[in-house]
């Protein structure tokens, strides 16, 4: 139960940007050339045996082509070879032939090994030269994501279990909180834990959570690495801690754990993960779901179902609209239709005339018009343009390299912050 269900949607989203990568790469009209592309697809379909067999093959006659060795260097460390991809990269990297795109995944798979190996200066000496190199908006936004997912697994080492509670391990910074804010944040993960068991009648895992709270300025580090952490198998919960009153996204989080057994990882979408997520955690903000539902409608920011079913659209969209709308239409599922259906649809998220006897277009309807009666003031039409414009601001950091290079005591998010609210618990 404990793995975060957004494994298979990374892996699957990875595979469709490597794949642009590497097959539009132009390509010599040379018959060795055939191998290499069947040997790039072989790789990004998980059939890592067929790809090596057909790089070495074409080594075999291009030795010293940079761009077989750096695809054979990606192989090896997908299998866990790690020397012998830092080989391969090496030798890749010491061309002259190499192009600029290949030294930066070169460079950026050696970040990956030393960070693997927690040699976290020389992986950082690396993100910075994969960065230099970059001509590939893709290639920087993978130096973002590792670079700062470094950078929290450096820090987790040095935090200290400092209490345990019947579901959970809490691990904390030296002095990030006092006796009593850690007591009372154990009573609250551990009422949030059975409140989650008890509303989705989940069965309880003998296993505690290893929830890692780390210091206030490491939130866009966990921002940016968000992707590797759901990708990477870890059934932990890594935030940052900033008091008592913005733990909201500890909740959800949990949930995300929690929940984890109610999906098909291979076919799991974000509406219906981080909708859950969203709805066990509660009202955002102070302000209830679906008064910031009526207010994306008066805004005309509201997104249609149809398109918040697509993954990828899901994640490029203003994250406070499609996580919110996400929770809330959850939550009129559960409400209406109970968490029994919730949890049939979980499985087959292709099944809703088939759980509900409606499509999800007429669902939409039904919810759309429960809410229609709500009052939206000026007053909460300001707190989500500010929120928005907060949104706009992490979706916007997925271009940008260098913020994870630096030390976290000079990145502080005084944004974040200053409109952090606390949510209300359902």
């Amino acid at each position: 139960m404990h793995r975060f269900i957004r494994l298979a949607e990374y892996r699957k989203a990875a595979y469709i940007f490597l794949l642009s990568f590497f097959v539009l790469s132009p390509l010599p009209a040379d018959g060795h050339w055939d191998l290499v592309l069947s040997g790039e697809k072989s790789f990004l379909s998980g059939e890592l045996d067929e790809a090596q067999t057909l790089f070495e093959k074409t080594l075999e006659q291009r030795p010293e082509d940079p761009r077989i060795l750096s695809d054979l260097g990606r192989v090896y460390f997908h299998q866990g070879r790690l020397s012998d991809a830092e080989i391969k990269f090496t030798k890749a990297l010491q061309s002259d032939a190499a192009q600029d795109w290949i030294r930066c995944w070169s460079y950026l798979y050696m970040g990956r090994i030393y960070s693997q190996r927690d040699e976290t200066d020389k992986a950082f000496g690396y993100f910075m030269k994969a960065g230099d190199a970059g001509v590939s908006n893709n290639c920087n936004s993978e130096v973002t994501k590792y670079s700062a997912y470094t950078r929290i697994m450096e820090a987790q080492r040095g935090l200290s279990p400092e209490l345990t509670t019947g579901c959970c391990i809490l691990y904390f910074d030296d002095g990030l909180a006092g006796r009593d804010d850690i007591l009372s944040l154990g009573s609250r993960v551990q009422e949030f834990y059975d409140k989650v068991i008890a509303e989705m009648d989940i069965v309880p895992d003998n296993r505690r959570i290893a929830i890692y709270l780390y210091p206030a300025e490491y939130e866009m580090y966990l921002w940016d690495a968000r992707e590797v952490i759901a990708g990477s198998g870890l059934s932990d919960v890594n935030i940052y801690y900033n008091g008592m009153d913005d733990m909201g996204h500890l909740e959800h989080e949990m949930a995300h754990i929690m929940t984890a057994g109610m999906f098909d990882i291979d076919t799991v979408i974000p509406l219906l993960s981080e909708g859950v997520a969203e709805y066990l955690a509660g009202d955002p903000w102070g302000m209830s779901m679906n008064k910031w539902i009526k207010g994306f409608v008066v805004r005309h920011d509201f997104i249609p179902v149809h398109q918040l079913l697509e993954p990828r659209q899901f994640r490029e969209i203003n994250p406070v609209i499609s996580y919110t709308e996400a929770g809330s239409f959850v939550k009129y599922l559960i409400n209406n239709y109970g968490a029994g259906r919730f949890r049939k649809l979980a499985l087959d998220e292709t099944a809703w005339e088939e759980v509900y006897e409606k499509t999800a277009g007429e669902l939409e309807d039904e919810w759309i018009k429960s809410i229609s009666g709500e009052d939206v003031t000026e007053a909460d039409l300001a707190i989500i343009q500010e929120r928005l414009l907060m949104g706009d601001y992490y979706n916007s950091r997925s271009h940008k390299i260098w913020f994870p290079y630096s030390k976290p005591d000079v990145l502080m998010s005084w944004r974040a912050r200053q409109w952090a609210k606390p949510r209300v618990s359902q």
